[in-house]
């Protein structure tokens, strides 16, 4: 992420040169600032869901529900996350689980995209989970 930033910094600079020497290009310029923004919050949000720092320090159910809101917040897909606090599990075996679920998440929000967005949406992993409208089911 620290080099997405640098070269983020590096554009902006370069943006700020240009407007400089072409004031008619101004306005333009910050509609690509604005862009460029844009993208920097999703790098960022990205960046959190790929590995957040909340699955080390809360455990796995807190990022689950973590990553739940984001999507949902995203998306408008409604997921609901629940279970007990989950045993002290390995990290390697803590970032698997929740690259999983969040596969599936992502299955379920490119089924929806691509229908109508009404019926049920389920994306299945490969111990037999479902995850169904939000839901994990042990089939």
């Amino acid at each position: 992420m620290m080099r997405q930033r640098q070269l983020l910094a590096s554009v902006y600079l370069a943006l700020d040169e240009v407007a400089g020497n072409l004031p008619p290009a101004r306005e333009h310029l910050l509609k690509v600032k604005g862009l460029l923004d844009l993208i920097e919050g999703q790098l960022r949000r990205l960046s959190h869901e790929l590995r957040p720092s909340i699955l080390d320090d809360w455990g796995l159910l807190s990022a689950l529900k973590f990553l739940a809101e984001g999507v949902a917040a995203r998306t408008g897909l409604f997921i609901r996350v629940e279970g007990d606090s989950a045993p002290s599990l390995s990290p390697l075996l803590a970032t698997t689980l929740y690259r999983i679920v969040q596969e599936a998440i992502d299955q379920c929000d490119e089924t929806r995209q691509g229908d109508s967005g009404e019926g049920h949406h389920s994306a299945r992993t490969p111990d037999s989970s479902v995850l169904h409208q939000g839901q994990w089911d042990r089939l």
